[in-house]
């Protein structure tokens, strides 16, 4: 189970942009694939960051995110 919440600051695109592509790329890691949840989770951050960088709007907003993640 993946929770995840998603605060824009200064606007609600990276918030939105978040919530739409996180999923996606989280499962799509190496990490995750190797049950290195961890280390998926950050490198998930790492490259939705650089995804947002590129945007229109992503020099100057952000989003605060709150992200669990639970595996049985």
């Amino acid at each position: 189970m993946l929770y995840c919440v998603f605060d824009g600051h200064g606007g609600k695109e990276v918030a939105v942009y978040a919530k739409e592509r996180f999923v996606d790329i989280f499962i799509g890691t190496p990490d995750f694939k190797n049950q290195k949840y961890g280390e998926a989770l950050v490198d998930t951050f790492m490259k939705l960051d650089n995804e947002i960088k590129v945007k229109e709007y992503g020099t100057d907003t952000g989003a605060t995110s709150c992200v669990v993640y639970f595996n049985d």
